[in-house]
């Protein structure tokens, strides 16, 4: 069976395994895909004013149409998503839904119809999009994306985008994200409110990073939900997608946008990646997430020395991570040291285990690392080992616990 069904009406295909990860190796502000062959004369003038938006341009546009995306759940955050990606050229859509259109779903899903009422949700979808855009192949799976299946449907893709306002769902995709090194669009409504928000560990946090992830949520048959509300938070993560598959500089990587129809008041909330999160960290260290950096070798330099970051700012990076970029502290003392008192939240990794090679273990490609001991000289050394073994960006915590005691917390035991 082909992976893109060009003709909407083929029978949905179900999870099928696919071959095994690839690394990814773009990151944020870098293209998701290569280009397409040129366009004939139609095409251009069909992206034409995609083309003449400065930051796109023909070689962007090509690089669109390129690109696949997943999109996982067709409620009404799927159709102004859909809508704008046909739209826009997306080479591959993937949409996976297992329920059929409902009268009820027809006030927030503008791209099914009343003739739709019964249809398949996938296939009324894919009609939707080829009848915007015929250029555009639809891959239509008929079934749940669930923790078996995830890795092998979403390898192909470029994007996801959760329509699904699953909680469930969610921390699949959350996983799959982390595995794949795949950039995830997540949204939310109920009632007038909406929330948007883009992850992609390792370069910032996943969706599972934020305990209070459920605020806001909840089931339209019990909420209810305003129309145009799925209508403003779906254009904002289909205009998520194509800036990541385009490469552009501004994303909502770490942020969470958060939306109030009534008063069409937008706030942002900075989220900051967890270091302890069982769903992406996993994937995020070890020799797995290692072998996707062998292309980009870091260079060392034997005259390197680590940036030293003063206590008070240490203070305030613990007290109000998401005000910084994400980082793991990480204590290089023995154990003896660090019963009898630590920083918290803090990784422990005594230095014989640094100088051992075992950091790659725990630590992944992309961390920033603060390194401490007692009075800065152990963790110095820490931090020129980790940068020799590859770590990009390693700072030290200036003056160690003793100066943390000396300005910050007088009371800490120290060895």
């Amino acid at each position: 069976m082909s992976d893109a069904l060009n003709v909407p009406h083929h029978q949905p295909e179900t999870a099928q395994p696919e071959e095994a990860p690839q690394p990814r190796m773009p990151g944020p502000g870098q293209p998701l895909q290569d280009m397409v062959a040129p366009f004939d004369r139609s095409t251009v003038q069909r992206y034409a004013r995609h083309i003449a938006t400065p930051g796109i341009g023909m070689l962007g546009q090509r690089r669109t149409s390129a690109a696949r995306v997943a999109v996982i759940g067709l409620g009404g955050l799927a159709s102004p998503v859909l809508e704008y990606l046909a739209a826009a050229g997306v080479g591959e859509l993937m949409v996976a839904d297992v329920d059929a259109v409902e009268l009820s779903n027809l006030h927030r899903k503008p791209m099914f119809s009343t003739p739709d009422v019964g249809r398949r949700k996938v296939e009324a979808a894919a009609d939707a999009a080829q009848r915007i855009n015929p250029h555009v192949a639809v891959r239509l799976v008929e079934g749940y994306v669930e923790a078996h299946n995830a890795v092998e449907l979403l390898t192909p893709y470029d994007v996801i985008v959760d329509c699904t306002d699953d909680p469930g769902t969610r921390r699949v995709l959350a996983s799959a994200s982390a595995e794949l090194g795949i950039p995830h669009v997540w949204g939310a409504v109920t009632q007038f409110h909406g929330r948007v928000a883009v992850w992609w560990p390792p370069h910032g946090p996943c969706s599972e990073c934020s305990q209070d992830i459920e605020e806001n949520g909840g089931v339209y048959s019990e909420h209810g939900v305003f129309g145009p509300t799925c209508g403003q938070i779906g254009s904002v993560m289909a205009a998520e997608a194509l800036k990541l598959v385009l490469g552009l500089d501004e994303s909502l990587l770490g942020w969470i946008l958060q939306l109030d129809t009534l008063t069409q008041r937008w706030t942002e909330d900075r989220r900051a990646a967890d270091p302890q999160c069982t769903v992406c960290r996993p994937h995020t260290s070890g020799e797995e997430a290692w072998s996707r950096t062998q292309a980009v070798p870091v260079q060392t330099d034997e005259h390197w020395e680590p940036s030293l970051i003063p206590v008070t700012t240490m203070q305030a990076m613990l007290e109000r991570p998401e005000d910084f970029e994400p980082f793991v502290l990480v204590d290089v003392r023995g154990e003896h040291e660090r019963e009898l008192g630590a920083l918290e939240p803090s990784y422990h990794l005594p230095l014989e285990e640094v100088r051992a090679g075992r950091a790659r273990e725990v630590l992944g490609p992309h961390d920033s690392v603060v390194t401490y001991c007692r009075n800065g000289v152990r963790s110095a050394e820490a931090a020129r080992l980790l940068h020799e073994q590859g770590f990009a960006n390693v700072y030290v915590l200036e003056g160690g616990l003793m100066e943390w005691a000396n300005q910050v917390e007088p009371d800490l035991p120290i060895w």
